[in-house]
């Protein structure tokens, strides 16, 4: 579950966590096969980064030479010629800014949309047991939240850090050729301003990493409640729901109030202490100037190299601050790559099939170790047989059903189809011979034949009718608007219940499959359309194996075998009337009219 009922926030990141040289290179070994897929862009990015710091630098170096060559000499007749030429040199230095802005533009884009979309791929590559485990919050704050972080510091905070050192660095050079007095006044402050934008950068970055994990959390409870609209106007909490996200909404503000007030703290004290630079150097300056040991036009372009050379300072940190959040955004992507897909054998049968029988021999399953939910089961069905499982919530009906469609595999133990075991084929194959119908139904945005036709996506419209007309939702379907091509929105609440069982359950007439799992599948539709849709079953089910997991016993009593499950054993197997005869749990279950009502009776011993 996403995190919200004081569950685990979705998508948290570690507001303590830091960034060391370790983890940067992890990370940059994880970044640069996308890197070097566009290097020409990046290397062009990086030339124009280095194009344009050159005219940057080369601009105030020029005015120091009009100022004392040509202005203070009075040579106007070359003079023009200067100016052009300093005009061109900012000209040069602009373009080759946007041309870097412009390159980043196209190269971000096609970075972060390709490691968006290979993430998504590989989230569908990974096993059930990755979401039973990952909260559905976090995921979505991986594919959102962090990539953008990611994509924000690939288009500001890579250039603006190479920028910024280079103008650092080639401004410090030309000061000290200038210079060599007021280089060494102009880095007094630097250690001031080092100083204060590493211990407020700490604070900064601190507070952005919570912010990401308070915006997480706001995303997974807001997902989570959303889903659930039905059932909370039906209790009316939706007040108390509004308070907790109102709280949830006010410790993120909180974070980010904090987080940009010590980020734009960070710019104040660097332009406090430039400004404290600034001074000191028209004080010492000037009376070099009067004193004669310092030309006009060297100072005043001394005065522009200060600003180059204090202004990424502070800019620095703050990308700095940027990087490090883009670096743990960055590596909780990449570390989707990391997990485990879905195995297949190296060398998987050419095909399997499901023509005669089905057979599971002492399969022991459990989630966590030493808490085992099924236990030696055994079992055997042929083929048009009707198999059915019951027995209380939490016996192991529906994890049975999930070793057969490969979810999981079992610790010990075979399934076998037709005797070929299941492990010896791809996960693949095992599903294509099965078609599945559960109690929650979910749909699709799009239209209603695009929602059968999703199980069997290459059906004809004739197809997809038929299916419809054998599940008996081709009447209700003719009462929409469009018919078979009235749009739904997803999940929203435009069909009922049974409406919806009845289009899962046309998906599976259109799939045709050897095997069908049914989990409850029927238990949205009144007794009437039960009765129909039962006796179209039964001529699909012709040849063909059923596993239905039932409750209701009224869609079980002419199964072939019924299984009773307890605990995760079989604890009783037989026919409705042999069962009835041995008056064990299962003449329980039926005398009980409904095995609901014995759930609370069992439920102390469920759940001890």
């Amino acid at each position: 579950m996403p995190g919200g009922f004081g569950g685990p926030p979705a998508g948290k990141i570690d507001a303590k966590e830091k960034v060391d040289l370790a983890k940067l290179k992890k990370f940059w070994q994880a970044l640069w096969p996308y890197l070097r897929k566009q290097k020409w862009s990046f290397i062009a990015i990086i030339f124009s980064v280095i194009v344009a710091t050159i005219f940057q630098l080369w601009g105030p170096f020029l005015v120091s030479q009009i100022i004392d060559e040509y202005i203070l000499t009075q040579r106007f007749g070359e003079l023009l010629k200067m100016l052009i030429l300093l005009g061109v040199v900012y000209l040069n230095a602009s373009i080759f800014m946007w041309l870097e802005d412009f390159l980043l533009a196209r190269l971000v884009p096609k970075i972060t949309s390709k490691i968006r979309a290979d993430a998504y791929v590989k989230l569908q590559s990974l096993p059930i047991s990755f979401y039973d485990r990952e909260p559905f919050g976090n995921i979505m704050s991986r594919l959102t939240n962090d990539l953008d972080n990611l994509d924000n510091a690939l288009n500001t905070t890579t250039t603006q850090i190479l920028s910024g050192l280079l103008t650092i660095v080639g401004a410090l050079a030309m000061m000290f050729y200038q210079s060599a007095w007021l280089a060494a006044a102009t880095i007094i402050t630097v250690p001031l301003t080092l100083i204060a934008t590493k211990k407020i950068a700490a604070k900064a970055s601190k507070y952005f990493a919570q912010q990401q994990t308070d915006l997480a959390e706001i995303n997974g409870f807001a997902e989570e409640t959303l889903h659930a609209t039905i059932l909370i106007k039906a209790y009316g909490t939706e007040s108390k729901i509004t308070d907790k996200f109102n709280q949830l909404t006010q410790k993120y503000y909180q974070s980010n109030f904090k987080a940009n007030f010590f980020s734009g703290l960070m710019m104040t004290a660097v332009l406090i202490l430039n400004n404290l630079n600034v001074v000191i150097l028209g004080i010492l300056g000037g009376y070099l100037a009067f004193s004669g040991w310092l030309q006009v036009g060297i100072f005043a372009s001394f005065l522009q190299y200060q600003r180059q050379f204090t202004r990424p300072l502070g800019t620095l940190a703050n990308q700095f601050v940027t990087l490090q959040l883009a670096v743990i955004s960055g590596q909780r992507v990449f570390d989707l790559f990391a997990y485990q897909s879905e195995t297949n054998p190296a060398e998987p049968v050419s095909a399997i099939t499901l023509c005669r029988d089905l057979k599971i021999e002492n399969v022991d399953f459990a989630y966590v170790t030493d808490k085992p939910v099924l236990k030696k089961i055994n079992l055997q069905a042929k083929a048009g047989e009707m198999l059915a499982l019951v027995g209380p919530t939490g016996s192991g009906k529906t994890t049975l059903s999930s070793l057969l469609l490969r979810f999981y595999d079992p610790q010990q133990g075979e399934i076998l189809f037709d005797g070929t075991n299941i492990a010896a084929a791809t996960r693949a194959q095992v599903r294509e011979l099965i078609g599945v119908v559960l109690q929650d139904v979910h749909l699709f945005s799009g239209t209603i034949a695009d929602n059968i036709r999703f199980s069997r996506l290459t059906a004809t419209d004739d197809e997809v009718i038929e299916a419809a007309k054998k599940a008996h939702a081709h009447d209700f379907i003719m009462h929409l608007e469009n018919g078979y091509q009235t749009r739904i929105n997803g999940n929203a609440v435009v069909l009922s219940q049974g409406q919806r069982q009845l289009l899962a359950i046309a998906r599976a007439f259109l799939m045709n499959p050897p095997i069908l799992i049914l989990d409850e599948a029927t238990s949205n539709v009144d007794t009437l359309t039960e009765q129909a849709i039962q006796q179209a079953m039964s001529r699909l089910l012709q040849g063909r194996l059923s596993l239905v997991i039932a409750h209701r016993l009224s869609t079980v009593k002419n199964a072939d075998q019924i299984l009773v499950m307890r605990d995760g054993e079989i604890v009783e197997r037989g026919t409705h009337k042999k069962l009835l005869a041995e008056n064990g749990f299962y003449a329980q279950i039926y005398h009980s009219q409904d095995a609901d009502l014995l759930v609370p009776h069992f439920a102390n011993e469920i759940l001890h």
